[in-house]
């Protein structure tokens, strides 16, 4: 089973969960052995393609921080920065909406923190 088929059927049997917004929302922090394979091999292949585009890029000699994207050398700087990025625990969040109750256009968001903290991660999604 993929980590996303497990989140959206049996997240309550992998993870401390808590809902909100009326059971519609989840959220809950997993083991990264539960899903880490398949974060890992996405991350892996969309590493592949941005180093294939950025490299194509310069080959046909784009100027590519003149469009706001790194360079190939300034990108896996970046990427060589991050190597203990986890420590093994996800944080997954997972909320559903009735399609008559958000309409075209609409803005949906989360934020998540910690009581107390100054921290808080959000998500936005508009309805197309």
């Amino acid at each position: 089973m993929t980590c996303q088929q497990i989140v959206k059927t049996d997240f309550d049997k992998i993870a401390e969960v808590r809902s909100f917004d009326g059971d519609f929302g989840k959220i809950g922090i997993v083991g990264g052995d539960k899903c880490w394979k398949d974060i890992v091999s996405s991350l892996t292949e969309a590493d592949k393609f941005v180093r294939k585009q950025l490299a194509e890029y310069e080959k046909d000699g784009v100027d590519l921080n003149a469009i706001s994207l790194p360079t190939l050398e300034e990108y896996e700087a970046m990427v060589n920065e991050i190597p203990d990025y986890t420590d093994g625990k996800i944080m997954i969040a997972r909320w559903e909406w009735l399609a008559k109750d958000v309409s075209e256009g609409s803005d949906v968001g989360l934020c998540v923190g910690q009581d107390g903290s100054t921290s808080t991660s959000c998500w936005g999604f508009t309805k197309r």
